[in-house]
C-alpha cells in the first residue's frame, strides 16, 4: 500500500487541507474589509513547510532569501493590524 492510501496518510492529507481551508478563510476574510492582499498571495508556498516539512530532519529551504520574506510577513501583520479596531 502507497503511504498516501494508509490511515496515517489519509490523515496527514486531511490535516494538510483543513490547513489550507484555514489559510484561504484568513485571505477570504482579508478581501472582506477591502484588504490588498495581492503582494501577500505568494506567502501560501510554505503552508506546506509550515504544516509538514519544518519537522522534517533535514527540510529543504529552497535558498530562502529570509530577509525578504519575513519583510512581506511583517507587512501582511501590519495590513492586518490596521482592520482590528
Amino acid at each position: 500500500m502507497a503511504p498516501a492510501e494508509t490511515p496515517g496518510g489519509f490523515l496527514r492529507i486531511a490535516q494538510r487541507d483543513l490547513t489550507a481551508a484555514k489559510a484561504r478563510l484568513l485571505f477570504q476574510m482579508l478581501r472582506d474589509h477591502n484588504a490588498h492582499i495581492d503582494p501577500f498571495i505568494a506567502l501560501s508556498r510554505f503552508t506546506e513547510f509550515a504544516v509538514l516539512r519544518r519537522y522534517d530532519e533535514e527540510p529543504d529551504l529552497e535558498d530562502l532569501d529570509r530577509a525578504a520574506w519575513n519583510l512581506l510577513c511583517s507587512d501582511l501583520l501590519d495590513q492586518v493590524a490596521t482592520l482590528i479596531p
